[in-house]
């Protein structure tokens, strides 16, 4: 009966949809105008540092800031400018950045980082 339980429990919060990110933002921004129109969005205190070089965003360290809650979304900056926005930390670790086309404007054509 636990494992019903358990299993139904697991069924709910696994399917339950995810809420997109609060945060007005596209790449290519500075960090200063992300934090002025987002003014509750988080800094984390650390940075995370990509080993070696990242290919895809092109930077080894990146601050990162997030929005809190059950869907978390982190936003990284390197030299003044947001690179790539993730879902969770575990695409954080992974660099699988969410998908901007379901984000209008979010990702100019122009910006080939």
């Amino acid at each position: 009966m636990k494992k019903l339980i358990l299993l139904s429990i697991m069924l709910i919060v696994g399917c339950a949809p995810t809420k997109p990110p609060e945060a007005t933002f596209y790449v290519g921004m500075s960090e200063s105008k992300f934090v002025n129109i987002n003014p509750t969005i988080k800094k984390k205190d650390r940075e995370i540092s990509l080993d070696p070089i990242d290919p895809i965003v092109g930077v080894s360290t990146i601050k990162v800031y997030y929005e809190g809650g059950i869907s978390k979304y982190y936003y990284g900056f390197n030299a003044d400018t947001l690179r790539a926005v993730w879902h969770g930390l575990a695409n954080v670790v992974r660099n699988q950045q969410i998908d901007y086309s379901k984000y209008p404007n979010s990702k100019p054509e122009w910006f080939a980082g």
